[in-house]
Formats: structure tokens, C-alpha cells, sequence
């Protein structure tokens, strides 16, 4: 009956995070909310923390102002469940763009709120295809993700959220050319990247491909967090 349909809540699969799981040789599982984060974190290999909305700016000490999303804090507090229950059993975790924002927010970590259009390399500009590279990365000296993406890499970008101050063991380990935090590491094996790898067409990407290996030490499958809303972006 289509009016229950409308009624009620709905999960929804984002595809293209699952197509990078499997193309780098795991496989996907999507999370509902409903489930407790560390006993589905107990059951997995490998967490991919997804895209979305701002994460809730009062999570790390600031409001929300004009330039501020849709906020879901629901999903906030699922998601930093999952990404804890993940640290704590040193899971192999793969932030993306908010997920690499509420990495750093669960651990301490703050974030600036808005970056202007017209400043820097304009982040938060929609008017290019998904997957169009559009800015390089200044990496930290002897980062292994130089060696993994190359350090002439080009990568897509399409947020207004950054990294401020970074958390409690949270190391910047790549930069865009104004400055702004593209890629963080929280211990050995969790990573967040502020660009979206699961939009490029060149696929594996080697970041999914990084997860997958790592991963495999664990068990045989890879996970992806959940995206609840179409809008995930």
C-alpha cells in the first residue's frame, strides 16, 4: 500500500559506495539504525562512515549558522557509535567527507563550519560532474598515501565543513593547495579523506582497495555505514 510507504521511515541503498566496495573485492552490507553500532561492529571486517549532511555543529562546541544543512542528530550519534565501537576494536575504517568530519569530532577534533565559495579552491562548488578532479593534495613528508594515490593526484570536491582542530590522535596527513584538511589518520587503520573516491570513474580506488586489504586480515567482508536519506551528498 503506497501510503504506508509514506508514512513511515525508509533506509536507502547509496549505490555508489557500495559499487567501490565490490569493485575493490569486498563485500557491501548496509547498516540500519536500529541495530546496536558495537554489536554490528563485533560482526564486521571493515567500516566505510559515508557522505551526508553537516555533522550537528553543537557536537563539537558551536551552533548552527546560516550556511548549515538539514541535521540529522540521529544519525550523528548512530554513526559515532559505529566509528568508537570501531576505534576501540582497531577495525579498518575508511572515513568519507562527513564521515571524516565526525571521525575528528568523535575524537575531540572541531570543525569549521563554512567555507566561502569564492575563497581558496572554492570546496563547496556544485557546478561540476560528481567525479571531475579539480584540485591536487600537498601530502605530509613520507605519508603512505602519496605512494598509494600518487602525489600529482587530482581529486573531486564538493563540501562546506572542514576540519578546524584536530582530535585526540588525529594527524593531518594531507592538505588541499589553501590549506584545507583533505585527509586524516586516527591510528594505524582509520583513515577519512574530505573528497568523495567512490564518485571517481577509476575504480578500484585505492583507498577502497586500502580498506579491502586491511580487512582481510580480519575476515572475509567490508561494510558500508548507512545512508538514510536520497539527499546524501
Amino acid at each position: 500500500m503506497p501510503e504506508l510507504l509514506l508514512s513511515g521511515l525508509v533506509d536507502i541503498h547509496h549505490a555508489p559506495y557500495a559499487n567501490a566496495i565490490a569493485a575493490a573485492g569486498g563485500l557491501p552490507v548496509q547498516l540500519p539504525r536500529e541495530a546496536d553500532p558495537a554489536a554490528l561492529v563485533d560482526r564486521l571486517d571493515g567500516l566505510v562512515v559515508a557522505g551526508g549532511e553537516d555533522v550537528d555543529p553543537r557536537r563539537y562546541g558551536a551552533v548552527p549558522g546560516s550556511a548549515s544543512t538539514q541535521l540529522d542528530p540521529d544519525r550523528d550519534a548512530h554513526e559515532s557509535g559505529l566509528i568508537a565501537a570501531a576505534l576501540d576494536r582497531r577495525l579498518p575504517l575508511l572515513g568519507i567527507c562527513r564521515g571524516h568530519q565526525l571521525l575528528n569530532v568523535v575524537l575531540g577534533g572541531t570543525l569549521i563550519g563554512h567555507l566561502p565559495l569564492d575563497h581558496g579552491e572554492a570546496h563547496g562548488q556544485l557546478a561540476y560532474p560528481l567525479h571531475a578532479r579539480v584540485h591536487g593534495l600537498r601530502f605530509a613528508s613520507g605519508e603512505p598515501l602519496a605512494a598509494r594515490l600518487g602525489s600529482d593526484v587530482l581529486v573531486n570536491s564538493f563540501h562546506h565543513q572542514a576540519v578546524a582542530t584536530p582530535g585526540a590522535g588525529v594527524r593531518i596527513v594531507a592538505t588541499a593547495p589553501d590549506g584545507v584538511c583533505e585527509a586524516l589518520r586516527a591510528g594505524p587503520r582509520a583513515v577519512g579523506v574530505q573528497w568523495h573516491p567512490e564518485y571517481l570513474r577509476e575504480q578500484p580506488d585505492p583507498l577502497f582497495s586500502w580498506l579491502v586489504e586491511e580487512a582481510r586480515r580480519s575476515r572475509t567482508s567490508i561494510v558500508e555505514a548507512p545512508i538514510h536519506v536520497a539527499a546524501a551528498l
